[in-house]
Protein backbone atom coordinates (compact mmCIF):
# COMPACT_ATOMS: atom_id res chain seq x y z
CA UNK A 1 0.00 0.00 0.00
CA UNK A 2 3.07 2.31 0.64
CA UNK A 3 2.00 6.14 0.03
CA UNK A 4 -1.34 5.13 -2.01
CA UNK A 5 -3.07 8.29 -2.87
CA UNK A 6 -6.07 5.76 -4.61
CA UNK A 7 -7.64 4.17 -1.43
CA UNK A 8 -9.59 6.46 0.26
CA UNK A 9 -10.82 6.59 3.71
CA UNK A 10 -14.50 6.52 3.59
CA UNK A 11 -16.43 9.67 5.50
CA UNK A 12 -13.10 11.35 6.21
CA UNK A 13 -12.08 13.16 2.73
CA UNK A 14 -8.25 11.76 3.41
CA UNK A 15 -6.18 8.66 1.52
CA UNK A 16 -4.47 6.07 3.10
CA UNK A 17 -1.15 7.19 2.11
CA UNK A 18 -1.57 10.95 3.06
CA UNK A 19 -2.62 9.46 6.45
CA UNK A 20 0.20 7.28 6.54
CA UNK A 21 2.02 10.37 5.86
CA UNK A 22 0.88 12.85 8.33
CA UNK A 23 1.02 10.31 10.86
CA UNK A 24 4.99 9.97 10.10
CA UNK A 25 5.26 13.43 10.21
CA UNK A 26 3.42 13.35 13.50
CA UNK A 27 5.55 10.48 15.61
CA UNK A 28 8.14 10.33 13.69
CA UNK A 29 9.56 7.31 11.79
CA UNK A 30 9.74 3.84 12.94
CA UNK A 31 12.46 2.46 14.53
CA UNK A 32 13.53 -1.00 14.57
CA UNK A 33 16.09 -2.57 17.63
CA UNK A 34 17.03 -6.47 18.39
CA UNK A 35 19.61 -7.18 20.67
CA UNK A 36 20.53 -9.90 22.55
CA UNK A 37 22.42 -10.71 26.44
CA UNK A 38 25.17 -13.41 25.99
CA UNK A 39 26.70 -15.33 29.02
CA UNK A 40 30.15 -15.81 28.47
CA UNK A 41 33.05 -17.64 30.88
CA UNK A 42 33.67 -16.17 34.05
CA UNK A 43 30.70 -14.73 34.89
CA UNK A 44 30.87 -12.35 32.41
CA UNK A 45 28.52 -11.56 29.89
CA UNK A 46 27.63 -9.29 26.63
CA UNK A 47 24.71 -7.33 25.40
CA UNK A 48 25.12 -6.17 22.23
CA UNK A 49 22.09 -4.24 19.96
CA UNK A 50 21.18 -3.98 16.33
CA UNK A 51 18.98 -1.27 14.55
CA UNK A 52 18.86 -0.55 10.82
CA UNK A 53 21.73 2.20 10.42
CA UNK A 54 23.91 0.90 13.68
CA UNK A 55 25.16 -1.82 16.12
CA UNK A 56 26.78 -2.12 19.57
CA UNK A 57 28.03 -4.67 22.06
CA UNK A 58 29.41 -4.17 25.79
CA UNK A 59 30.90 -7.06 27.84
CA UNK A 60 31.74 -6.91 31.31
CA UNK A 61 30.56 -8.85 34.84
CA UNK A 62 27.18 -10.09 35.25
CA UNK A 63 26.78 -8.45 38.90
CA UNK A 64 27.13 -5.18 36.95
CA UNK A 65 24.17 -5.85 34.88
CA UNK A 66 22.14 -2.80 35.59
CA UNK A 67 25.28 -0.67 34.79
CA UNK A 68 25.75 -2.43 31.23
CA UNK A 69 22.10 -2.20 30.51
CA UNK A 70 22.84 1.80 31.10
CA UNK A 71 25.63 1.85 28.35
CA UNK A 72 23.43 -0.16 26.23
CA UNK A 73 20.56 2.08 26.30
CA UNK A 74 23.13 5.43 25.47
CA UNK A 75 24.72 3.36 23.04
CA UNK A 76 20.62 2.65 21.53
CA UNK A 77 19.69 6.39 22.14
CA UNK A 78 22.81 8.04 20.91
CA UNK A 79 22.52 5.85 17.62
CA UNK A 80 18.66 6.02 17.18
CA UNK A 81 17.93 9.83 18.53
CA UNK A 82 21.37 11.67 17.72
CA UNK A 83 20.04 15.42 18.33
CA UNK A 84 18.07 14.48 21.92
CA UNK A 85 20.95 12.15 22.59
CA UNK A 86 23.88 15.64 22.08
CA UNK A 87 21.40 17.49 24.17
CA UNK A 88 21.12 15.02 26.70
CA UNK A 89 25.02 14.53 26.49
CA UNK A 90 25.59 18.24 27.27
CA UNK A 91 22.91 18.51 30.29
CA UNK A 92 25.31 16.12 31.64
CA UNK A 93 28.00 18.12 31.38
CA UNK A 94 29.47 15.94 28.46
CA UNK A 95 30.11 19.05 26.26
CA UNK A 96 32.83 16.98 24.69
CA UNK A 97 30.59 14.61 23.42
CA UNK A 98 28.07 16.64 23.25
CA UNK A 99 29.67 19.04 20.13
CA UNK A 100 31.33 15.71 18.74
CA UNK A 101 27.48 14.38 18.11
CA UNK A 102 26.41 17.73 16.56
CA UNK A 103 29.34 17.99 14.40
CA UNK A 104 28.85 14.33 13.13
CA UNK A 105 24.83 15.02 12.63
CA UNK A 106 25.80 18.12 10.47
CA UNK A 107 26.69 15.31 7.88
CA UNK A 108 23.42 13.54 8.18
CA UNK A 109 21.46 12.03 4.84
CA UNK A 110 18.90 13.50 6.40
CA UNK A 111 17.98 17.81 5.78
CA UNK A 112 15.91 18.14 9.25
CA UNK A 113 18.98 16.21 11.31
CA UNK A 114 21.32 18.93 9.60
CA UNK A 115 19.27 21.54 10.76
CA UNK A 116 19.05 20.42 14.32
CA UNK A 117 22.42 19.94 14.33
CA UNK A 118 23.24 23.35 13.09
CA UNK A 119 20.73 24.62 15.69
CA UNK A 120 22.62 22.59 18.48
CA UNK A 121 25.81 23.89 17.43
CA UNK A 122 23.90 27.81 18.02
CA UNK A 123 22.91 26.74 21.30
CA UNK A 124 26.35 25.47 22.44
CA UNK A 125 28.34 28.97 20.89
CA UNK A 126 30.09 30.32 23.65
CA UNK A 127 29.09 34.43 22.15
CA UNK A 128 26.22 35.88 20.79
CA UNK A 129 27.97 36.72 17.48
CA UNK A 130 28.94 32.51 17.03
CA UNK A 131 25.59 32.06 17.89
CA UNK A 132 23.70 34.29 15.51
CA UNK A 133 26.25 33.65 12.72
CA UNK A 134 25.20 29.70 12.86
CA UNK A 135 21.54 30.82 13.21
CA UNK A 136 21.91 33.02 9.29
CA UNK A 137 23.73 30.00 8.25
CA UNK A 138 20.30 27.87 9.65
CA UNK A 139 17.68 30.24 8.16
CA UNK A 140 19.22 30.58 4.94
CA UNK A 141 18.46 26.42 4.51
CA UNK A 142 15.06 26.95 6.20
CA UNK A 143 13.87 30.28 6.66
CA UNK A 144 10.91 28.48 8.57
CA UNK A 145 12.78 26.78 11.15
CA UNK A 146 10.57 27.39 14.13
CA UNK A 147 13.45 27.48 16.70
CA UNK A 148 16.17 29.61 14.66
CA UNK A 149 13.04 32.33 14.05
CA UNK A 150 12.37 33.00 17.80
CA UNK A 151 15.67 32.49 19.16
CA UNK A 152 17.34 35.27 16.32
CA UNK A 153 14.66 37.49 17.63
CA UNK A 154 15.74 37.17 21.13
CA UNK A 155 19.11 38.02 20.32
CA UNK A 156 18.49 40.79 18.45
CA UNK A 157 16.22 42.07 21.22
CA UNK A 158 19.24 41.50 23.66
CA UNK A 159 21.58 43.78 20.96
CA UNK A 160 18.72 46.63 22.12
CA UNK A 161 16.93 46.06 18.55
CA UNK A 162 13.26 45.59 19.52
CA UNK A 163 11.61 46.49 16.80
CA UNK A 164 13.95 44.25 14.43
CA UNK A 165 13.49 41.71 16.90
CA UNK A 166 9.51 42.28 16.89
CA UNK A 167 9.62 42.03 13.21
CA UNK A 168 11.82 39.10 12.73
CA UNK A 169 8.25 37.02 14.27
CA UNK A 170 6.01 38.56 11.94
CA UNK A 171 5.28 36.67 8.47
CA UNK A 172 3.90 33.80 6.61
CA UNK A 173 2.10 31.04 7.94
CA UNK A 174 3.25 29.26 11.36
CA UNK A 175 6.23 31.23 11.16
CA UNK A 176 3.92 34.42 12.20
CA UNK A 177 2.64 31.87 15.38
CA UNK A 178 6.24 31.62 16.20
CA UNK A 179 7.82 32.45 19.52
CA UNK A 180 4.20 33.69 21.28
CA UNK A 181 6.65 34.37 24.37
CA UNK A 182 9.06 35.88 22.44
CA UNK A 183 6.24 38.31 21.14
CA UNK A 184 4.88 39.21 24.63
CA UNK A 185 8.43 40.00 25.95
CA UNK A 186 8.76 42.20 22.82
CA UNK A 187 5.83 44.12 22.89
CA UNK A 188 5.89 45.85 26.05
CA UNK A 189 9.65 47.42 25.02
CA UNK A 190 8.36 48.02 21.42
CA UNK A 191 5.46 49.89 22.54
CA UNK A 192 7.27 52.42 24.64
CA UNK A 193 9.70 53.38 21.96
CA UNK A 194 6.70 54.11 19.88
Amino acid sequence: WGDSKGVAVPYAGVSLGELRREARGWLGSEKHLSGDVVQLPGGRIAMSFRTLNASGRIEGIERDYDALLQQVALQVFKATQPYRYAVYAGRNGNTAENHAVLLALLHSDNPRERLWALHGLALTELNNEGTEAIYRRLLSIDPKFVPAVGNMAIYTEARGQEEEAAAKLQGPGHVARVGAHARARLAPTVALRR
